[in-house]
Formats: C-alpha cells, sequence, structure tokens
C-alpha cells in the first residue's frame, strides 16, 4: 500500500484522522506543518511573523521533500502544500494523496479557538478569508486522486473512507 497524504485546509482533519490512520495500520505518522515547527524552534504564526512566508515555505518544502521519501506512512500535510508543484511531485511519488475538506463554517467553528496560531486567518474576518482562501486553493485541492468531505463525519467514519479507498487501490 502506499503512503496516505492528507491534504486539505485546516480544520478539515488531517492531523487528526491521520493519527488514526496511521494508528490502525501500524504505521509512521508524520505531521509537515509540525516538523517545520520543531526545525524551527517556533511556531508556525512566529515564522510568518520573524521571518514571512517565503521563509516558512521554503522550509516547508525541505520537510516535505525529506518525508516523502519515506514509505509505510501516513503523511498530514500543512494546507498550503499543494500550491508548490514541487511538493506535490514530492508527495505522488511513494503517496495517494487524499484530500479533506469541509464547508468554511465548519473549519472557521474548527479552527476559532486557535485562530491566533493561524497566520492565514489574521484580520476582521475570518470567514471571509476562509472562504477566499478555499476558492484560490480549489484547483491544487482537486490534484488529490479521492476527496472526502468531513463535515458532517465522525473520525472513525472518515477512517473507514479513506482505508477503503486505499484498500480498493490495492485490489
Amino acid at each position: 500500500m502506499r503512503n496516505i497524504v492528507l491534504i486539505g485546509f485546516m480544520g478539515t482533519g488531517k492531523t487528526v484522522v491521520g493519527k488514526r490512520l496511521a494508528a490502525e495500520l501500524g504505521w509512521s505518522f508524520y505531521d509537515t506543518d509540525r516538523t517545520v515547527e520543531s526545525r524551527a524552534g517556533m511556531s508556525i504564526a512566529e515564522l510568518f511573523e520573524k521571518q514571512g512566508e517565503e521563509s516558512f515555505r521554503a522550509l516547508e518544502r525541505e520537510v516535505v521533500r525529506e518525508i516523502a521519501e519515506k514509505e509505510g506512512c501516513v503523511i498530514s500535510t500543512g494546507g498550503g502544500v499543494p500550491i508548490q508543484p514541487e511538493n506535490v511531485r514530492n508527495l505522488s511519488q511513494k503517496g495517494e494523496l487524499i484530500c479533506l475538506t469541509a464547508s468554511p463554517e465548519t473549519i472557521l467553528k474548527r479552527v476559532e479557538r486557535k485562530i491566533g496560531a493561524r497566520p492565514l486567518l489574521f484580520g476582521p474576518n475570518p470567514l471571509e478569508r476562509i472562504k477566499a482562501l478555499l476558492e484560490e486553493r480549489r484547483p491544487f485541492y482537486a490534484q488529490a486522486s479521492f476527496t472526502l468531505d468531513t463535515t458532517y463525519l465522525s473520525i472513525e467514519k472518515i477512517t473507514e473512507a479513506i482505508l477503503r479507498r486505499m484498500r480498493s487501490l490495492d485490489a
């Protein structure tokens, strides 16, 4: 079975579902955002503030390139990872890209208590910002071979659907 690579916007469940999938499969789990934070020695919000988005994206590309080389793992990516073609190429070599989606209102509800840690949502109207970013990123998220709307699904149902999808590819 190929690596499972979860792409999609923040708040769609990539990390929590990724951890569950890895546990069920007995695979390693990698979160590109957490790895970037670990390497930088600071949060993504601090990295954006102190070094800018370009610096963050460069470190993110480096992290993605390294993690994409691994096998037998579940990878949860930051929401902007698929915007960069190099990231998609690297992750697709050994992995199956699966996009998790949710309604803008659901995303806001899921991330609003951590909005200070989400630099792309800073500003007076986070819901409008979410809608604009989702629209901007739609063609990049469409590169996934499978898309799953998590708005009304439990973690268990999402995990089951992804495992069914992966098994059907192996059949």
